[in-house]
């Protein structure tokens, strides 16, 4: 009976999703199993209600701390381990700019050969293989929707994307901005993480800022108060130090890097393993 009751909740979720875009898929993804992500998450959001003196029922707190939470374990791994995988789409941690370089032994399934010997496509025409591009949230995102894997490696199987720190956050920062939140990617050493910038509506009628703290990498979520007197134009040059970090958030919030995502058709054929490992994730 059960077996049947996730086949039902498969297919109508596949004929709900539809052709669509990104953001649009993204959004449909988390309204269509809200009910059951709320239940997943529900002591998270209580924890956040205490802590913030929030107004535990008003809709709008509840749908951007359960849809955040869903979005982050969709995309978040475990481990800044190369070829390491986590959270519901079991997306690979792999190292860049290193030598070796771990991304030259991967495989491109659709070209059965390395990704060191497939060469860049016009786009990136800058970098010597398909192997050293480095993963704007277009390529990132739009690989997950490639119908089936497009990459191998032994110590990992199949995969349909992957990527390290800052491909991960940059990815992550496109489909939130996309969804009309404010973020950024901030950086410490080598390591980059997400923030969001957060207004809630707290239990006495009034509002609160808040941030939450999102590294994608090794499944990390915290949620900070925002400072006395700390704008949230002030909050968001605040980037940390890196040799790149400005370069990533300028690609995250990239209007044709957007545009590509916008007008990335999404096709229920597409969809399938997504339906699927979702619904495995909230054991339907």
């Amino acid at each position: 009976m059960k077996k049947l009751i996730l086949i039902i909740t498969f297919l109508i979720a596949l004929n709900a999703a539809g052709d669509t875009n990104v953001p649009e898929y993204f959004e449909s993804l988390y309204s269509r199993y809200s009910g059951q992500i709320s239940i997943k998450y529900y002591s998270d959001y209580n924890k956040i209600v205490q802590n913030f003196d929030l107004k535990k029922e008003n809709i709008e707190n509840r749908k951007v701390c359960f849809q955040l939470m869903f979005f982050h374990e969709l995309f978040t791994g475990k481990y800044c381990i190369d070829f390491s995988r986590g959270g519901v789409f079991r997306i690979p941690y792999v190292f860049h700019w290193r030598t070796p370089n771990p991304r030259h032994d991967i495989i491109s399934l659709v070209h059965n050969k390395k990704l060191s010997s497939v060469s860049s496509s016009r786009e990136f025409n800058r970098y010597k293989s398909f192997a050293d591009i480095d993963r704007v949230p277009s390529l990132y995102i739009g690989d997950l929707f490639s119908g089936t894997p497009k990459y191998y490696h032994p110590d990992c199987g199949k995969f349909y994307t992957f990527g390290w720190c800052s491909e991960r956050e940059m990815a992550f920062n496109a489909l939130l901005t996309l969804l009309g939140y404010t973020c950024k990617i901030k950086q410490q050493g080598i390591h980059t993480w997400s923030e969001v910038w957060l207004n809630f509506k707290n239990s006495d009628g009034g509002s609160v800022n808040a941030v939450m703290i999102v590294d994608n990498s090794v499944d990390i979520i915290e949620w900070e108060k925002v400072p006395a007197g700390l704008t949230m134009d002030k909050w968001l040059k605040d980037y940390g130090e890196g040799t790149q970090i400005n370069w990533y958030n300028k690609k995250a919030r990239s209007k044709s890097e957007l545009e590509k995502l916008k007008n990335r058709s999404v096709k229920e054929t597409q969809v399938r393993w997504i339906e699927k490992s979702v619904c495995d994730w909230l054991g339907l």
